[in-house]
């Protein structure tokens, strides 16, 4: 009686192989190194070539779930990939695949799921369903942002819209070094009328990170604008002058200003 217990005993362990493990990503439980691939589909890493945009994702239970950090996947030569999450940085590292876990810039997914366009991932929480891209949608985002406008010629000064206060919103500086005494524009403000083309008001710099503001003069000449006063003189050219946009530049450094009031 004693020998069929020991014998059924140590069947147990015999018939019970070790799995081996491997943790998955931080915090996460570990999930088993060596899976068998999919049935009929065995992976490799040429099959995956190109960019993968996660589209879906889904809970243990199928519940479709909202998401704001997608899985952006992008498989380089050889054996590197390229993976981003949501607005954070790109990674890049090594991929490789062993049965059907996938290593991705040092994180490991389980693959569900496996087609020329679509890829379903188990990261141990959610199953995220990618797809095949040619571009991914932040660097469509980026195409179909607004295009900097281009001034090839400079503008006459439009003297009815110039006085007033104007506040810089913005800077586009040319590259290049910039002047030892550059000090960048922070806004200026027309207060009188002097005569055609001349006007009296302020100017104000930033010098060591504080604003410095000057009493001035502004002098229409043409398509440039001089600036003068005891301490304070400049000459910019003129870009762009409306009714509330106002664009200067000197020394390759374009100042876009906003009318104020």
């Amino acid at each position: 009686m004693h020998k069929i217990v020991w014998l059924c005993v140590l069947s147990l362990f015999i018939g019970t192989p070790a799995t081996a493990q491997r943790v998955k990503r931080k915090g996460v439980d570990p999930i088993p190194l060596k899976q068998p691939a999919p049935k009929g589909n065995e992976l490799y890493i040429s099959q995956l070539d190109g960019k993968w945009q996660e589209t879906r994702r889904n809970d243990e239970k199928g519940k479709t779930l909202a998401f704001s950090d997608t899985l952006y996947v992008h498989f380089l030569q050889k054996d590197s990939v390229a993976v981003r999450l949501g607005r954070s940085m790109t990674m890049k590292g090594l991929t490789q695949i062993e049965g059907n876990t996938i290593s991705l810039a040092g994180d490991d997914y389980r693959v569900l799921k496996q087609s020329a366009v679509q890829l379903m991932l188990d990261d141990g929480d959610y199953f995220r369903v990618l797809e095949k891209r040619t571009t991914f949608h932040w660097e469509d985002a980026e195409r179909t942002q607004v295009k900097r406008k281009e001034y090839e010629q400079p503008v006459d000064l439009n003297s009815t819209y110039f006085p007033g206060k104007w506040g810089v919103y913005r800077t586009q500086s040319a590259p290049g070094e910039l002047p030892q005494k550059n000090e960048p524009l922070r806004s200026l403000s027309v207060d009188s009328v002097k005569n055609a083309g001349h006007w009296l008001g302020t100017i104000t710099t930033v010098v060591q990170g504080k604003n410095q503001t000057y009493a001035v003069q502004f002098e229409k000449m043409g398509t440039s604008l001089n600036v003068s006063g005891e301490t304070y003189r400049q000459q910019f050219k003129v870009l762009e002058s409306t009714e509330k946009e106002l664009v200067i530049e000197q020394n390759n450094i374009k100042y876009f200003f906003k009318k104020i009031h």
